[in-house]
């Protein structure tokens, strides 16, 4: 059996952001190396190269099956403006309401410093009244779960009440400053919605599509080391060469964050902010019949976060790491491989077999090969592996995963067709019975 440590990666992977570019090495060719000092955009703020394409805006939150079907499998982000409007959280969230509740002296939350972020940086607790006694004055910022009984207060956005989609919430986060917080660049291994109770945000994005070109350096966190303020295209070569999107919040709207898309937070003024996170799941079909009924208003409070205890006692074969479990059991019985059987290992496992595989599936396999491969012989066998599994396993992860979540994206357009002729079809019945 896989060691316990490379499981336990599995177990925390949807609270974490994992991404890789597999070009890394094309990316830092000579030609790319000598030219960025004269490529627009180099040691300036990130994105400033080029013009940004605006992100959809619609005024209401769409039902689940045309959510899922025009952006969660359609791959799109999506702002909903002013949808927040109606909250609790909107309406009552003033310094002196949060800071005076009688559980705000003793609710401790995380509390990050250093406004522009550096998840290197160490972080402490404090209650929630302690905060807002210091944040305005202070280059301080709160993020934590939402606490249990501030989560009446928060709407569960209603593109998701839908049965299916309702078992797949994974966390919820509160995100509060007085301004100026940047984030750094990432992305995230769950679908997000965030709703902006007040102030304002600016969000650049990446497609997924771009994953080649986009390096995220820390295998740990699934984020790039790039400065957001100057970013150095000798370094981050790909940045260069990729297409951004843009999107505005003010306070009140809510906006959808893709699986797996790449993004970089500006946060002003007075900053309050809430993520849903919920799994990235292809197998669900939110058409009126598959989500059951449902009431029209539901809060945080009404539903139950599937948390890491939770995933815990999930069916192993459920993790996605299943390929990389079965690798290592066979190097460590005795087995050996080469690059090709390595592949094909991988190709034909039955994690992987509705996965279009592709030169890019070639590229991350040979990643982990070399990875896994310790002497450098061409051969992988025990010896290779036996003493380093703990120091290798992060980055061996972080590549398979990938593997997995170009399948997820794979499964997602096939849902949405799916989607999309049952949308055709209920428009075609309403036809028919509106002519009779």
């Amino acid at each position: 059996m896989l060691h316990r440590s490379i499981i336990r990666i599995a177990l925390i992977c949807i609270f974490t952001c994992k991404c890789v570019s597999s070009k890394d090495h094309e990316q830092t060719s000579g030609s790319i190396l000598d030219s960025a000092d004269s490529k627009p955009g180099h040691l300036r703020p990130l994105g400033s190269q080029k013009q940004k394409h605006p992100v959809d805006v619609v005024n209401h939150f769409l039902s689940p099956s045309e959510f899922f079907a025009n952006y969660v499998y359609a791959s799109k982000p999506v702002i909903f403006k002013g949808v927040a409007k109606t909250a609790n959280a909107f309406k009552f969230w003033t310094d002196a309401y949060l800071a005076n509740l009688p559980e705000s002296s003793s609710t401790n939350v995380d509390v990050e410093f250093n406004k522009k972020e550096n998840r290197t940086d160490p972080s402490t607790t404090m209650s929630v009244k302690e905060f807002f006694n210091r944040y305005k004055n202070e280059d301080i910022y709160l993020v934590t779960d939402v606490p249990s009984y501030l989560r009446k207060d928060v709407p569960i956005p209603k593109s998701l009440i839908c049965k299916d989609v309702l078992k797949k919430l994974a966390a919820t986060v509160m995100w509060i400053s007085n301004g100026g917080t940047k984030s750094v660049l990432h992305n995230d291994d769950v679908d997000n919605i965030n709703c902006l109770f007040s102030g304002k945000k600016e969000i650049l994005f990446i497609d997924f599509k771009y994953r080649e070109y986009v390096i995220l350096d820390h295998f740990e966190g699934g984020y790039s080391s790039v400065d957001v303020d100057k970013v150095d295209f000798t370094k981050y070569p790909g940045l260069s060469q990729v297409e951004f999107h843009y999107a505005e919040m003010t306070s009140g709207d809510c906006i959808f964050i893709p699986y797996k898309w790449f993004h970089q937070v500006n946060s002003y003024e007075r900053n309050i902010a809430v993520n849903l996170w919920w799994e990235h799941d292809g197998k669900i079909l939110p058409t009126p019949e598959n989500c059951g009924s449902t009431v029209q208003e539901m809060s945080l409070a009404d539903v139950d976060m599937k948390d890491e205890e939770k995933v815990e006692t999930d069916d192993e074969e459920e993790l996605i790491y299943e390929p990389l479990q079965d690798i290592m059991t066979s190097v460590l019985e005795g087995d050996q491989f080469i690059l090709p059987s390595l592949i094909l290992f991988t190709k034909i496992h039955p994690r992987l077999k509705d996965l279009t595989w592709s030169e890019e599936c070639d590229r991350l396999v040979e990643k982990v090969f070399l990875i896994m491969d310790g002497n450098s012989d061409g051969i992988l066998q025990k010896d290779d592996i036996a003493e380093q599994i703990e120091s290798i396993e992060n980055e061996v992860v972080f590549h398979l995963s990938i593997l997995q979540d170009i399948m997820l994206l794979e499964i997602g357009q096939q849902r949405r067709k799916e989607l999309l002729q049952y949308s055709e079809e209920v428009k075609l019945d309403r036809m028919i019975k509106n002519e009779l």
